[in-house]
């Protein structure tokens, strides 16, 4: 999560907090309106910096923790399958797709395009091969396997 992003979630949690407290906006002065109990929000992004085990390859895309020979699989989160292309991009012809139960090598990479970071994967089970994003600014849908 940026820093700009987590300014702006701090501020917001504040407002929500102070929405909540006694008096005013939660009816304490005696009006009747009850708000419910403040929400919390849960961060939903990759961290960032070399720190988290994080790097950045390309410009406007999302931090990546992939490197050439990794192992990875898809997140157990992801409810469908990861399409593979013959080349990286959004507009590469799709030739196949993983799952849950492929173990995948890191084969080739990083490429940028259209705001991602793109690898070259093998399922180890399938031997099928293609061009995949690690995930969107929402998070990776590729985890590496240490």
């Amino acid at each position: 999560m940026t820093k700009r992003m987590m300014l702006i979630l701090g501020l917001f949690c504040i407002f929500l907090a102070a929405c909540n407290g006694s008096g005013g906006a939660n009816g304490g002065s005696g009006d009747g309106i009850q708000l419910p109990p403040a929400w919390t929000p849960t961060a939903i992004g990759v961290p960032e910096g070399e720190d988290e085990g994080t790097w950045l390859p390309c410009d406007n895309a999302p931090p990546s923790q992939l490197q050439v020979g990794d192992n990875a699989t898809l997140d157990q989160g992801i409810e469908f399958a990861i399409r593979l292309r013959s080349e990286p991009g959004l507009t590469g012809t799709i030739i196949s797709s993983i799952t849950h139960i492929d173990i995948l090598e890191v084969v080739n990479g990083p490429a940028c395009y259209d705001h991602l970071v793109w690898w070259e994967m093998r399922s180890i089970g399938t031997g099928n091969s293609g061009w995949t994003a690690e995930g969107n600014s929402f998070g990776p849908w590729i985890l590496r396997i240490d």
